[in-house]
């Protein structure tokens, strides 16, 4: 009995410990890409640049507080996988990114938040895409998260998402596979 209640104890301690006060500084897998199945299909030949618009916020900000979870991200790195996202994107479609090419998309993390749900977090983000002369546009992703472990994959595919939305937009594809 005592054992019982020893273990309960323990255990209802893990538990807590998880889920109360806990930050997590998300880490960008940078190694994270499409899968072929969702990778868009692009049918242009000519150059694209892509060039970075940073955020307002600088360093590590938290971002996120759900289930009394405190996330905190670097908008900078956020910025970079989107990029970076984009050019596996376009290499895969074997469209070249070079710095000055007539074409060209401007991106910005616009917001990244959570939601918290009945058994776990929605991690969201927005990406500002302005496609040359073009009203920029806002384009959103999000990957659910049921375990502290799987806040970095999530953070990481809800950028991930949000680029291959812009993607499959037609006016971004419009302006990328138009003539110029």
């Amino acid at each position: 009995m005592i054992v019982k209640r020893g273990l309960a104890i323990l255990i209802f301690g893990i538990l807590i410990f998880e889920i109360t006060g806990c930050a997590h500084h998300i880490q960008i897998q940078k190694d994270f890409v499409a899968e072929a199945q969702l990778l868009p299909e692009l049918n242009m030949t000519s150059p694209v640049s892509i060039v970075v618009k940073a955020h307002d916020l600088t360093g590590e900000v938290e971002f996120c507080n759900a289930l009394m979870a405190k996330c905190w991200v670097n908008y900078s790195d956020l910025a970079d996988y989107a990029v970076q996202s984009m050019v596996d994107i376009f290499n895969r479609n074997h469209v070249r990114v070079m710095d000055g090419a007539e074409k060209k998309l401007t991106v910005s993390i616009a917001r990244a938040s959570c939601d918290e749900e009945v058994n776990g977090i929605k991690f969201n983000m927005d990406i500002d895409v302005t496609a040359g002369e073009e009203p920029t546009r806002t384009f959103s992703g999000y990957q659910r998260s049921w375990s502290a472990h799987g806040f970095n994959f999530s953070v990481t595919a809800a950028v991930l998402n949000a680029v291959i939305e812009m993607f499959e937009d037609k006016e971004i594809k419009h302006y990328l596979e138009g003539r110029q």
